[in-house]
Protein backbone atom coordinates (compact mmCIF):
# COMPACT_ATOMS: atom_id res chain seq x y z
CA UNK A 1 0.00 0.00 0.00
CA UNK A 2 1.01 3.88 -0.85
CA UNK A 3 -0.11 6.59 0.75
CA UNK A 4 0.43 9.55 -1.26
CA UNK A 5 -0.83 13.62 -0.08
CA UNK A 6 -3.93 15.09 -0.37
CA UNK A 7 -4.96 16.95 -2.95
CA UNK A 8 -6.71 19.92 -2.43
CA UNK A 9 -9.28 22.33 -4.40
CA UNK A 10 -9.52 25.63 -3.39
CA UNK A 11 -11.59 28.49 -5.22
CA UNK A 12 -9.24 31.64 -6.12
CA UNK A 13 -12.27 33.88 -7.64
CA UNK A 14 -15.71 33.53 -7.74
CA UNK A 15 -18.57 33.23 -10.80
CA UNK A 16 -19.57 36.72 -11.72
CA UNK A 17 -22.21 37.45 -14.24
CA UNK A 18 -22.37 41.07 -13.93
CA UNK A 19 -25.34 42.86 -14.27
CA UNK A 20 -27.99 42.43 -16.62
CA UNK A 21 -31.33 43.32 -17.41
CA UNK A 22 -34.25 40.87 -17.96
CA UNK A 23 -36.78 41.93 -20.14
CA UNK A 24 -40.35 40.52 -21.77
CA UNK A 25 -38.42 37.54 -23.73
CA UNK A 26 -36.18 34.76 -21.98
CA UNK A 27 -32.95 34.87 -22.44
CA UNK A 28 -29.27 34.35 -21.17
CA UNK A 29 -25.89 35.67 -20.75
CA UNK A 30 -22.60 33.89 -20.54
CA UNK A 31 -19.21 33.98 -19.24
CA UNK A 32 -16.47 32.24 -20.82
CA UNK A 33 -13.12 31.46 -19.51
CA UNK A 34 -11.27 34.82 -20.70
CA UNK A 35 -14.54 36.29 -18.26
CA UNK A 36 -16.24 37.92 -21.70
CA UNK A 37 -19.61 37.33 -21.56
CA UNK A 38 -22.48 38.11 -24.18
CA UNK A 39 -26.28 37.86 -23.66
CA UNK A 40 -28.83 36.34 -26.16
CA UNK A 41 -32.68 36.82 -25.82
CA UNK A 42 -34.54 39.05 -23.76
CA UNK A 43 -31.09 39.75 -21.36
CA UNK A 44 -29.55 43.05 -21.68
CA UNK A 45 -25.67 43.99 -20.49
CA UNK A 46 -25.23 46.57 -18.45
CA UNK A 47 -21.91 48.09 -17.74
CA UNK A 48 -22.38 48.24 -14.01
CA UNK A 49 -20.74 44.75 -12.22
CA UNK A 50 -17.67 42.74 -13.20
CA UNK A 51 -17.94 39.52 -15.22
CA UNK A 52 -15.43 36.52 -14.59
CA UNK A 53 -15.29 32.72 -14.99
CA UNK A 54 -14.49 31.04 -11.71
CA UNK A 55 -11.11 29.55 -11.22
CA UNK A 56 -10.22 26.48 -8.87
CA UNK A 57 -6.24 26.29 -7.90
CA UNK A 58 -5.49 22.57 -7.40
CA UNK A 59 -2.75 21.31 -5.53
CA UNK A 60 -1.15 17.44 -5.40
CA UNK A 61 1.73 15.88 -5.93
CA UNK A 62 0.86 14.78 -9.68
CA UNK A 63 1.08 11.26 -8.42
CA UNK A 64 -3.25 10.92 -8.16
CA UNK A 65 -5.15 10.38 -11.15
CA UNK A 66 -8.85 12.05 -11.40
CA UNK A 67 -11.32 13.48 -12.91
CA UNK A 68 -13.53 16.95 -12.01
CA UNK A 69 -17.02 17.16 -12.79
CA UNK A 70 -19.71 20.21 -11.91
CA UNK A 71 -23.22 19.78 -11.90
CA UNK A 72 -25.29 19.64 -15.34
CA UNK A 73 -27.41 23.12 -13.98
CA UNK A 74 -28.36 24.59 -10.73
CA UNK A 75 -31.20 26.48 -9.24
CA UNK A 76 -29.88 30.25 -8.81
CA UNK A 77 -33.45 31.56 -7.43
CA UNK A 78 -35.80 31.74 -10.81
CA UNK A 79 -32.99 31.15 -13.37
CA UNK A 80 -30.48 28.10 -14.20
CA UNK A 81 -27.00 27.96 -13.86
CA UNK A 82 -25.61 25.36 -16.49
CA UNK A 83 -21.75 25.37 -15.51
CA UNK A 84 -18.94 24.45 -17.66
CA UNK A 85 -15.45 22.97 -16.68
CA UNK A 86 -12.44 24.54 -19.13
CA UNK A 87 -10.29 22.07 -18.30
CA UNK A 88 -11.65 18.73 -16.62
CA UNK A 89 -8.29 16.37 -16.06
CA UNK A 90 -5.61 16.81 -13.57
CA UNK A 91 -1.91 17.46 -13.09
CA UNK A 92 0.30 19.32 -10.27
CA UNK A 93 -0.50 23.03 -10.36
CA UNK A 94 -3.56 23.09 -12.54
CA UNK A 95 -5.57 26.32 -12.75
CA UNK A 96 -9.43 24.71 -13.66
CA UNK A 97 -11.69 27.50 -15.09
CA UNK A 98 -15.48 27.63 -14.48
CA UNK A 99 -17.07 28.70 -17.44
CA UNK A 100 -21.25 28.90 -17.49
CA UNK A 101 -24.52 30.04 -19.06
CA UNK A 102 -27.28 31.67 -16.74
CA UNK A 103 -30.69 31.08 -17.98
CA UNK A 104 -32.71 34.11 -17.28
CA UNK A 105 -37.08 33.78 -17.81
CA UNK A 106 -38.98 36.79 -18.94
CA UNK A 107 -39.54 39.82 -16.73
CA UNK A 108 -37.18 38.52 -13.77
CA UNK A 109 -37.21 40.51 -11.23
CA UNK A 110 -33.94 43.16 -10.03
CA UNK A 111 -32.28 41.70 -6.96
CA UNK A 112 -28.70 40.37 -6.22
CA UNK A 113 -28.74 36.52 -6.77
CA UNK A 114 -25.83 33.74 -5.00
CA UNK A 115 -25.62 30.39 -5.18
CA UNK A 116 -22.80 27.63 -4.74
CA UNK A 117 -22.09 25.01 -7.09
CA UNK A 118 -19.59 22.18 -6.34
CA UNK A 119 -17.05 20.49 -7.83
CA UNK A 120 -16.52 16.88 -7.90
CA UNK A 121 -12.78 14.96 -7.61
CA UNK A 122 -13.55 11.50 -9.17
CA UNK A 123 -10.30 9.80 -8.32
CA UNK A 124 -9.32 6.81 -10.18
Amino acid sequence: MKIIPPTSLSATSDLQFGSVKSGPASGAVSVQDSGARDASGGVTLLSAGEATAATISIADDGRAAYDLDTPKQMAIGPMTVVPRLHQTSGTRGKIIKVEASLRVPPNTPAAAYYGAFPIMAVFN
